[in-house]
């Protein structure tokens, strides 16, 4: 994704929910977004991050991140997920969703209200799927219940979601603009006016990751987006984003991705020239 820490891209359409069925071996650094995000998991393990809290899902567990709550997806074992993001609007309610974090974010097959939220997440499908007259109406209806259930029948707290998105929002800025050259734990640290050390401390406690993992990740991102975008050889991606050569480029990528810079280039260009695809 281009906006590595507000993300920004898949995003609903007004009240209409964005929803996608098919995601497979899911592996997403640590974001945010405006959206509650529902996650339910079809097959296979993830590990899933919400700040330093780190926890396993399994196949039929659903997972919630409520709108501002900073976190990640590590694939396990291959897996299929589908996501559902809802904008909330709590201008009508008597508090503001985004101050809301639940005690747990996952919900297991067997637990109170997990057939509520399972069963919904299943209307929505059918009705996708299907598209018969008024589905529109019935997958709006469905987000909506998602929402009001999640604030009924599960227990969560308060916090203040600001803090956490200004210190990340700055440190997406720094990175932006310097990821292509060196970067350490100190002028990361002296960009968002902190020591190394609280800086170290609070951005484990934000991501559940330490700063260089997420220096690498981001960095991997921005190679990402110029193997789709450009021609570039693999070694001008590799130091242009920041990588001391182009070894490590490459077995990073692989990590990451299961499969190297130039495999990732091939299967991208050949899933967009398929009939169908801009």
């Amino acid at each position: 994704m281009e906006d590595i820490l507000f993300e920004n891209i898949h995003k609903p359409v007004g009240s209409y929910p964005y929803i996608q069925f098919d995601n497979e071996n899911m592996d997403y650094m640590a974001h945010y977004h405006a959206e509650l995000e529902v996650v339910y998991l079809e097959r296979g393990s993830v590990e899933a991050m919400s700040g330093s809290r780190s926890f396993t899902l399994n196949e039929g567990d659903i997972c919630f991140f409520l709108p501002g709550e900073i976190h990640s997806y590590s694939t396990l074992s291959p897996n299929n997920l589908y996501v559902i993001k809802i904008e909330v609007d709590s201008s009508r309610e008597l508090f503001d969703i985004e101050r809301v974090r639940l005690l747990s974010n996952i919900l297991r097959p067997g637990e109170p209200s997990y057939d509520i939220f399972r069963t919904l997440i299943f209307r929505m499908k059918e009705e996708n799927e299907q598209r018969g007259v008024g589905y529109s109406f019935e997958i709006r209806a469905c987000a909506d219940q998602i929402v009001a259930s999640l604030l009924r029948s599960l227990p969560y707290d308060f916090c203040d979601p600001t803090r956490g998105v200004r210190i990340l929002d700055r440190i997406n800025r720094y990175l932006e603009e310097n990821h292509g050259g060196k970067i350490t734990l100190d002028s990361a640290a002296e960009a968002c006016n902190f020591s190394k050390f609280y800086f170290a401390h609070e951005f484990h406690d934000l991501t559940g990751m330490t700063f260089m993992r997420y220096l690498n990740d981001f960095r991997l991102e921005k190679g990402m987006e110029r193997l789709r975008l450009t021609d570039d050889s693999v070694t001008t991606v590799a130091l242009s984003c920041g990588f001391g050569n182009v070894r490590s480029f490459n077995r990073s990528f692989k990590e990451r991705n299961r499969m190297t810079p130039l495999e990732y280039r091939r299967q991208f260009r050949s899933i967009a020239e398929m009939p169908g695809k801009s």
